[in-house]
């Protein structure tokens, strides 16, 4: 298995659709539930490399927000921690 063969076994489902022109044929790669992720390219290589490109770029978006909202509720639960020590040392 080649690098390409590779990355593109992690991708969900996803179909490439040729789109003619008068002038020019380019190709469209659409990943199945993520229409953000649509790639176009003038080779079906090249398309699904810029769908995969896309799809790693809203997914690596997706987990930062995960992890920032983990570190948020952390904080939190923290901070709810300190203020009954501290309730607790003065009262």
């Amino acid at each position: 298995m080649d690098l390409e063969e590779a990355l593109n076994s992690r991708l969900p489902p996803h179909k490439v659709v040729q789109c003619v022109s008068a002038d020019e044929t380019v190709y469209q790669v659409e990943i199945a539930g993520y229409p953000q992720c649509t790639g176009v390219g003038n080779t079906p290589a090249e398309a699904l490399r810029v769908a995969r490109h896309l799809f790693t770029q809203l997914r690596d978006a997706q987990t930062a927000v995960a992890v920032t909202d983990l570190e948020t509720q952390r904080a939190e639960k923290l901070r709810e921690a300190v203020r009954l020590l501290v309730a607790r040392a003065l009262g």
